[in-house]
């Protein structure tokens, strides 16, 4: 439903530009997938109180910085605790880990797979 909700659909349809398609398809499929897992366990999987600015440490599309999983991390809510806490009632106090962050890593994982085969 994430790809139909008002917000979030705009960052479904997006293009995604030319250099970041570029980051994403030169390293291997194994290393962008660690780089994922990475990106999603160190900015959503501990509580927000340990979190340093918690609703800005994923670069937004518009960033130099972001990559596709930037784009993907946002399009799905799995960008803060905020968004996640929001998006999908859980609760900033709760440290992720097992299935929930495998959960919200497939989340990101089908963005990039759907903007990657575009």
């Amino acid at each position: 439903m994430l790809p139909a909700e008002l917000i979030r659909h705009e960052l479904w349809r997006i293009e995604i530009p030319e250099h970041v398609r570029d980051l994403a398809v030169h390293p291997r499929r194994g290393t962008l997938e660690e780089m994922l897992e990475r990106s999603v366990r160190d900015r959503i999987g501990p509580p927000v109180a340990e979190l340093f600015r918690d609703g800005m440490q994923t670069p937004m599309p518009s960033s130099p910085a972001a990559r596709i999983f930037h784009y993907g991390q946002h399009a799905t809510a799995t960008c803060c605790r905020k968004c996640l806490a929001y998006w999908h009632g859980i609760a900033v106090d709760v440290p992720l880990a097992g299935e929930d962050l495998e959960y919200m890593n497939a989340l990101v994982r089908r963005y990039v797979d759907e903007k990657l085969s575009e």
